[in-house]
């Protein structure tokens, strides 16, 4: 059976598109959240070819693909938008039976990981191009320097754009609403109001803030902006919702972005950034723990990004930065547990799944796979990469670690940007071995993993 008619199969057996509230996918599964679970008949499509597992966990019904699952994700998303298709509106919240910490988790998942192959791909062109100015080959003042760094770099400078697009796919938005949403905060006329005089939005002023590289403002904006768009949907007459509704939405949602919604993401990211900062003046050892077990944290929720601009005032100031060499204890220990779930894996396919994302990580330093297609997975794993990151960081602190030359993604490449190196690596190696070995120890699934593993296994038998 090809792709695009395992999509339809699957489609019909959830319940046709009408009953699809959302579908989203991880690294093996199509995750359906749909408007009556009952209407699903997993029996058919535990015996439909190419499935190979059915799941009903957290308020979702999960369909096993394996590591093909992207390709029957696309066809899928095709026929829930064509024409023909149903139009899918969002049900009221409390039809979620999920947690209020679950639904968040899948809204931020949701965002990010339809970007996870591009962060990879972009991550490695960096690195190499980063290798070959280091060598003379491409030197950083070149034209053709400037014109792969754009490529590899613009991914992250305009990801406001691209998580918007995505947040608004997952709460039922205009995906290109989101994605205005998101450049408006990127827009030129915009972007010069941080250098010019102060300007005011009907006598509001307005905090003018470099949004490049953030994700809280949009995934904020977007969120709010689904109650606005559901509210427009339900009152205004269909022949003028085709141009009014994302008329009405930009023109409520940029301002209420500009105004409030960006201003309490900035804040909260540059809360976090003055804590780490008071951490690190009053002590390097604390500021090592802290820092190198929870910086995997920040990352889930995007707020590692918003740091950028502290790391440069720390080179610019003292010519190091110590906040991202401990905070790279927590890379290594994602490494770490990544690889003992390698070795102990004995899923063949997820095992090349794993093993992909971590020649990524180590050649391009971009961990999202690991954090969302590994460690997120298995919660077993989220406190080992806190123990280990932290017993790492712990040992930076000791030996005064030190962001040289600015980077921002640990791989094999960027080593030589830290400094003392011996007592980086130092740390690298003790995070990496304190984690694989945690898992080694004790496992990475826990029993409502194991559990679902087992149906997969078993489903897989019988395939």
């Amino acid at each position: 059976m090809d792709e695009k008619a395992l999509a339809q199969s699957i489609l019909d057996l959830v319940g046709g598109p009408s009953n699809v509230e959302g579908v989203t996918h991880c690294a093996s599964r199509l995750r359906f959240t749909l408007k009556d679970a009952g209407r699903a008949d997993a029996d058919r499509l535990k015996a439909t070819e190419g499935v190979l597992g059915v799941v009903e966990k957290g308020g979702q019904v999960q369909v096993v693909i394996g590591p093909a699952v992207e390709t029957v994700y696309t066809p899928l998303m095709s026929l829930l938008s064509s024409p023909t298709s149903a139009v899918v509106e969002p049900t009221p919240s409390e039809k979620e039976h999920r947690s209020v910490m679950a639904r968040i988790f899948d809204y931020i998942s949701g965002a990010l990981t339809p970007l996870l192959p591009i962060f990879a791909g972009a991550g490695i062109l960096t690195a190499v191009l980063i290798i070959l100015a280091g060598l003379g080959v491409c030197p950083a003042d070149s034209g053709q320097f400037a014109v792969w760094y754009a490529a590899g770099h613009a991914i992250f400078y305009f990801l406001p754009i691209f998580v918007g697009f995505y947040a608004a796919k997952k709460l039922g938005v205009t995906p290109l609403v989101g994605a205005i949403i998101g450049a408006a905060l990127l827009e030129p006329n915009f972007t010069a109001l941080q250098t010019g005089d102060p300007k005011s939005f009907f006598s509001i002023p307005i905090v003018a803030v470099d949004y490049s590289a953030t994700i809280v403002p949009s995934l904020l904006a977007v969120w709010v902006a689904s109650f606005l768009e559901r509210f427009l949907n339900a009152h205004l007459a269909k022949n003028l919702r085709s141009f009014l509704v994302p008329a009405i939405d930009l023109a409520v949602m940029v301002p209420l972005t500009v105004l409030v919604l960006g201003p309490i993401g900035n804040a909260v990211a540059n809360g976090a950034g003055a804590a780490i900062n008071y951490l690190v003046s009053a002590n390097m050892v604390v500021a090592g723990i802290v820092m190198g077990g929870f910086w995997g944290l920040l990352v889930i929720f995007g707020v590692h990004w918003a740091i950028i601009p502290i790391i440069l005032a720390n080179l610019n100031a003292n010519g190091g930065d110590p906040i991202f060499a401990l905070a790279a204890a927590s890379v290594f220990a994602c490494l770490g547990v990544s690889f003992g779930v390698f070795l102990r894996t004995k899923d063949k396919d997820y095992k090349t799944l794993v093993g992909s994302y971590l020649i990524s990580g180590i050649l391009s330093g971009v961990n999202e796979p690991l954090i969302y297609g590994v460690i997120m997975r298995y919660r077993k794993l989220i406190p080992m990469v806190v123990v280990a990151g932290a017993i790492g960081g712990a040992v930076g602190g000791i030996g005064n670690v030190q962001l040289i030359v600015f980077n921002f993604l640990v791989n094999v490449f960027t080593l030589a940007s830290f400094a003392p190196i011996g007592w980086f690596l130092a740390e690298a190696a003790v995070s990496f071995v304190v984690a694989l070995a945690l898992v080694l120890v004790f496992g990475f699934e826990s029993k409502g993993d194991a559990d679902e593993r087992g149906a997969e296994q078993m489903a897989t038998k019988a395939a």
